[in-house]
């Protein structure tokens, strides 16, 4: 299993992570036989998303690649292939391809230039000065990165990458840094941890369902990223038997389920008594659940 960074939890300092130093290797995630079987229908990069200005229709090329040379009514012409047609296959694959692995290096890279830059308007060191990257354009990037991670193999190697620190401390730097991007960070949050256990038990080591939890109670956090919190921490704690302990035994657990339900429309809204109640009925109908747990909660 990865290794685990020390870190205060409770810390309100943005903490950047090592693997944007330069020069440091992208630790590729090993994927299964199945895995690559369920890799047969190649993604290309979109318009929005490519970042070296790959052609999205390259793969329309390689197809009338393959149809001029195989018509599928007689076996194929096993000669070697020129060099021209190496080159040109070469060229596709590369400009055609998404590398999800690049793709996330180069997202975290983004938002740590925009990190750095809010960070740069809360200390006055760099005032009147436009983002590197608008708040809507970032918001796309992380919704990207939420579709990477998606998978378990990147997910571990977002994991591996300390990455959890990273918006973990992009969530608790509250200061300067949009709502909307903070809530983005509390998605890939839940997206990480849903039912993967390796990733559960990092964010455990890290603090992160007390670190959330007191951020919830805040009184100035706002409704919509109380709901993002009871998300990530509903993903965090469900199905593994160490972070439902822990927060079993957080004291402000039960006020976290309490005001989560609150009727009153300016403390909670539909959503979030919804996902509030939802996690609620899995905590308390766990394999692992007591009657010391129904009780209390």
């Amino acid at each position: 299993h990865t290794q685990t960074q020390t870190t205060n939890p409770d810390s309100r300092t943005l903490q950047y992570p090592s693997f944007l130093i330069p020069g440091r290797e992208l630790i590729k995630p090993q994927r299964t036989q199945n895995n690559q079987l369920n890799q047969n229908k190649l993604n290309t990069m979109s318009a929005s998303g490519s970042s070296g200005g790959a052609d999205p229709w390259a793969w329309l090329g390689l197809l009338k690649w393959t149809l001029a040379h195989q018509d599928g009514t007689k076996p194929s012409d096993l000669s070697p292939m020129s060099e021209e047609d190496k080159s040109f296959l070469e060229k596709v694959m590369k400009e055609g391809i998404i590398d999800e692995g690049e793709r996330m290096r180069f997202i975290l890279q983004e938002f740590s230039k925009s990190m750095e830059y809010y960070k740069s308007q809360v200390d006055g060191s760099n005032t009147g000065v436009e983002p590197p990257i608008s708040p809507d354009a970032m918001e796309d990037l992380l919704q990207e990165l939420r579709d990477i991670v998606e998978q378990v193999d990147y997910a571990r190697a977002f994991v591996s990458l300390k990455g959890l620190q990273f918006l973990l401390g992009a969530i608790t730097s509250s200061s300067g840094i949009p709502e909307s991007i903070r809530n983005m960070c509390l998605g890939i949050i839940a997206t990480v941890a849903q039912n993967n256990p390796p990733v559960q038990k990092e964010l455990l080591e890290l603090g992160a369902i007390k670190t959330l939890s007191d951020l919830f109670l805040k009184d100035d956090c706002p409704i919509s990223t109380k709901t993002r919190i009871v998300q990530a921490i509903s993903a965090t704690v469900r199905n593994y038997d160490l972070t439902e302990g822990v927060f079993e035994q957080l004291p402000q657990a039960p006020l976290l389920m309490v005001e989560g339900l609150n009727p009153n429309p300016v403390i909670t809204n539909e959503s979030l008594r919804s996902k509030t109640l939802f996690f609620l009925k899995a905590f308390l109908t766990s394999d692992l659940s007591t009657v010391a747990r129904a009780n209390k909660f």
